[in-house]
């Protein structure tokens, strides 16, 4: 299966500045375990909108030139693509038209729910509250005016920093029907979604079927998503330590998705000016 990896984290971002995140080391990282493109997408929040928090107010957009500058003398065989993760944030999308259109590709989260008053509103705290947030904010991103200024959703309808106990139990009062109804919002604009594998680390791979998460795949296959691949890494990880990305085309076949599912990303980012 080819792969690639769109979602990666280097020493820009604020929540990677303590680790191993060099560019080059993941460039090589990637040329060794075999993927055919890899992505970077640092937080970022276009300074030109209002609305960020203070803690995306240290990341804006211009800072994120320094990857490319790092890589410009690298020798590669793999196809490097430069992109960034912004925010949703208060129905406000953190990326303005011009910044959008100097890099490859934008990836949005709308499930950054552990930025309480932030993403999740106040007084949302809920489970069924959080669920009611998840469908609103993912319908409206997919649906937003100025969606031809992102590529796809980063770790779609997975309220990153709950516990799997907290995460299934909002999933609870998501239906099939509310999810799917989305989803085809998704499909309708071309919006791709991202297979994050750090959303299924942890659980074995053997209990991918009964997982909880595993429900949005299976709604998504049926109502004709596209998907994008995404690790979500926050450090270099070794070569031969292990890495539960490269377990990506398995957990791809226990969802019933297809390498096909994922290749009209890869495309859309390598062709789009």
């Amino acid at each position: 299966m080819t792969l690639y990896d769109l979602h990666i984290h280097t020493f820009l971002s604020d929540c990677a500045s303590g680790n191993n995140a060099n560019p080059v080391e993941y460039v090589r990282a990637a040329e060794k375990n075999g993927l055919c493109a890899i992505g970077f997408s640092d937080h970022a929040w276009d300074e030109s909108i209002r609305g960020a928090s203070p803690w995306y107010q240290k990341q804006p957009f211009k800072r994120l030139s320094v990857v490319k500058e790092l890589l410009e003398e690298t020798d590669t065989r793999i196809k490097i693509f430069f992109g960034a993760e912004t925010e949703y944030a208060g129905g406000v999308l953190g990326v303005g038209e011009k910044a959008a259109q100097e890099l490859d590709y934008i990836i949005v989260p709308h499930s950054h729910t552990h930025m309480r008053g932030f993403v999740l509103p106040e007084g949302w705290d809920s489970p069924q509250k959080h669920a009611e947030y998840l469908l609103k904010s993912f319908f409206e991103l997919c649906t937003h005016s100025s969606r031809e200024r992102f590529f796809g959703i980063a770790h779609p309808f997975y309220p990153v920093g709950a516990s799997k106990e907290a995460a299934e139990h909002i999933y609870s009062f998501i239906s099939d029907q509310d999810m799917t109804e989305c989803l085809c919002a998704a499909a309708e604009n071309g919006v791709f979604l991202e297979l994050n594998t750090s959303t299924f680390s942890g659980i074995e791979l053997n209990e991918t079927e009964d997982y909880f998460y595993s429900r949005f795949f299976y709604n998504a296959k049926r109502s004709g998503n596209s998907f994008f691949m995404g690790s979500d890494k926050h450090r270099v990880i070794p070569f031969g330590e292990p890495d539960r990305f490269m377990q990506i085309g398995e957990l791809i076949k226990k969802l019933g998705l297809e390498e096909r599912d994922f290749s009209a990303a890869l495309d859309y980012i390598s062709t789009t000016p």
